[in-house]
């Protein structure tokens, strides 16, 4: 009895079991669906973490053809760059400006602040940018800072101490440290000073440009636009402009190859925008992949330095990008520009400090050196960029040459193109090149 009972139950058991597997099949076949649309959501949002960020055609440019473009202004990009190499690690980081270094309590940065305050003060008196004129730029120098001092001439018919009241309130909101003052027994003259050092001076007068009609071959001023190759578009744009350009092109952004044969095509200069370590980092400031660091050996610098060569074709020199650091470091500096000189570039420092060894390490590699003299949009506003434009022409009237940086955002690209169209053609926009050659 025992015995059959057993066999009883072993032959009940494997009567249930194809039941019992086809539910182990069928959860299996769930279980394998399930991950199928996963995966699939994965991939999904990866492929649309790493589509470029500009999704529109790309604009096919020959040699000599004109894209009607300037009516319409590309549309922003986001600044995103591709997955930077290696480098130190990184601390918690906090407000960090990733395409920008940015010193507000630098005196330069307190003096462009200073002519926004002056152009909305003018505009809220009446004023229009026709009614202000600068008749004067000079280049100086104190506590191994470089500044301007201005002479701006406005409309005689404005009424000069409205606008002092109205210049004195935006200047207490704008500019720490910026005093207003209207010298005694002066009733057409107002003074400006920036932590104690003379800035500006507004004067009532004739605000008619001088020469507009007479070229002067030897003002020349270069217009150099960093950070480009996030976008052909934007590149087209400036291209397009009845004046040559500079195209400074970050190594590592998405479209730089495409744009630096479209500057190329359109017979434009071509620099290399070097990313350098900035005070900031990484807490204030990034400078983006394959940037140099003082803590690098020799080496590492000249690798990275040839990997931005090969991305960015073209180029005849290169500029800092940020780098307040990192060019104030003798040893790091001479070897970049070591660098440079085995492929006969030239050096424009963009000058992030007063301390930057640029200079003397051009000199040590025989590299053609020059320095930026004016940032053009660290207030992006384009009744403030053209005020700066204004400024740099100027300047360059008085020096002979000067060379302006500014970034392709939507408003310095409007006001290049408004500029462009009523700009002194006194002074000729030439490239850097042209600069260095013209200087001998």
């Amino acid at each position: 009895m025992t015995t059959k009972k057993k066999t009883t139950r072993s032959i009940s058991s494997r009567k249930k079991a194809p039941a019992s597997s086809f539910s182990r099949i069928r959860l299996l076949l769930w279980a394998a669906l399930f991950g199928l649309t996963a995966g699939s959501l994965v991939l999904a949002m990866t492929l649309l973490k790493t589509m470029p960020y500009e999704t529109s055609p790309k604009v096919p440019v020959s040699p000599g053809q004109s894209l009607t473009v300037r009516r319409e202004l590309p549309a922003p990009v986001p600044r995103a760059m591709t997955p930077p190499t290696p480098r130190p690690a990184a601390k918690s980081r906090k407000k960090v400006h990733p395409y920008e270094e940015i010193s507000a309590d630098s005196l330069e940065s307190k003096i462009r602040e200073a002519d926004m305050a002056i152009l909305q003060a003018a505009l809220q008196c009446g004023i229009s940018s026709e009614g202000m004129r600068h008749t004067s730029v000079e280049q100086r120098e104190s506590a191994g800072q470089e500044y301007h001092f201005q002479t701006i001439t406005i409309t005689p018919s404005a009424d000069l101490r409205k606008l002092g009241a109205t210049l004195s309130t935006t200047l207490t909101t704008l500019v720490d440290g910026a005093v207003l003052t209207a010298p005694r027994g002066a009733d057409r003259d107002l003074r400006i000073t920036v932590d104690g050092f003379p800035t500006h001076r507004l004067v009532l007068g004739t605000t008619q440009s001088p020469s507009r009609q007479s070229p002067d071959s030897e003002a020349a001023l270069a217009i150099v636009i960093d950070d480009m190759g996030r976008s052909v578009r934007e590149g087209a744009f400036l291209a397009d402009l009845d004046m040559p350009v500079s195209f400074s092109i970050l190594p590592y952004n998405t479209h730089a190859r495409e744009v630096a044969e479209l500057a190329h095509r359109r017979g434009l200069e071509v620099l290399i925008h070097l990313p350098m370590e900035p005070r900031g980092y990484p807490e204030t400031a990034d400078p983006g992949p394959g940037a140099l660091f003082t803590s690098m050996k020799q080496q590492t610098i000249r690798t990275l330095m040839v990997r931005a060569l090969q991305r960015v074709p073209h180029a005849s020199g290169a500029n800092n990008h940020m780098g307040s650091r990192f060019t104030e470091s003798g040893p790091g500096m001479d070897t970049v520009l070591r660098e440079l000189a085995g492929h006969r570039l030239f050096f424009l420092d963009s000058v992030t400090t007063p301390r930057s060894q640029g200079e003397n390490a051009s000199r040590k590699a025989r590299v053609p050196y020059i320095r930026r003299n004016i940032f053009l949009d660290n207030v992006q506003d384009a009744q403030a960029i053209i005020f700066q434009l204004k400024k740099a022409e100027t300047l360059a009237r008085r020096r002979g040459a000067a060379v302006a940086i500014g970034h392709p955002y939507p408003e310095t690209l409007r006001a290049l193109d408004e500029w462009s169209r009523t700009r002194d053609t006194s002074v000729q926009i030439r490239t850097v090149t042209d600069l260095l050659k013209n200087r001998g």
